[in-house]
């Protein structure tokens, strides 16, 4: 399928897909955060090991509340069901590369790059049809936000958006083949 990327404007994120969990036991990719964004919000993987090796830039990181700085060659594991969020408090993109140690995270992102393939953006428009695929991913325990405001929103917005014909995405595989 080559490469699979995602990419939007509005968070100022950039995703490589590059590992499939279902076939190395990882799910890997390359995460380029823009100067001054601050990626997902709080969150947390209920049932997955999220892994970070700084590569370039620097990433500001809170896992349970306490702030580090991320340089790099600088690497953090955080378990499952630990609060996280970050910052790239440079003047340069942070790029750092990701491992989770199982396929719910995988399933979440691998369809929408597949929906958003060819785009070099990906539109608000995409990420609106999209809800749906992240509220069931949310059910299922892929990733979950710490505020239950937040949680309730998304879940409001799939509705939403379900009303206009967006239902969740099918899962990919072998896309890393």
């Amino acid at each position: 399928m080559g490469t699979l990327q995602l990419s939007t404007s509005a968070t100022g994120e950039h995703f490589r897909f590059h590992t499939s969990a279902r076939t190395t036991g990882l799910f890997g990719f390359t995460w380029t955060l823009a100067p001054g964004k601050t990626g997902p919000g709080e969150h947390i993987h209920p049932h997955e090991t999220e892994s970070f090796r700084m590569v370039s830039g620097v990433l500001r990181v809170w896992i349970r509340g306490e702030v580090r700085d991320l340089h790099p060659g600088d690497e953090v594991a955080v378990p499952p069901g630990v609060p996280h969020r970050f910052l790239n408090p440079g003047k340069v993109p942070a790029v750092v590369e990701v491992t989770l140690d199982g396929a719910l995270l995988e399933d979440q992102f691998v369809p929408i790059a597949v929906l958003a393939a060819g785009k070099s953006d990906t539109s608000m428009r995409d990420l609106f049809g999209a809800l749906p695929h992240l509220a069931e991913a949310m059910r299922k325990g892929s990733v979950r936000p710490v505020s239950t405001v937040e949680a309730r929103l998304i879940a409001a917005l799939a509705r939403f958006a379900s009303w206009f014909g967006h239902a969740p995405l099918a899962p990919v595989t072998h896309w890393d083949a």
